[in-house]
């Protein structure tokens, strides 16, 4: 007889965090914030 295991699948989750340097300017650091919460939400976290 065969058994099956019930399993739950948890959400990873991930916090997004951004610095603003002399060298970086706001938009270019909300540009990478951007894109780094696309590419989390492709792999599947969820971002806070």
């Amino acid at each position: 007889m065969k058994e099956f295991v019930i399993s739950e699948v948890k959400a990873e989750t991930a916090v997004l965090v951004g610095l603003i340097t002399k060298t970086q300017d706001e938009a270019k650091t909300k540009e990478y914030l951007d894109e780094l919460e696309f590419l989390a939400d492709t792999a599947g976290a969820v971002t806070v």
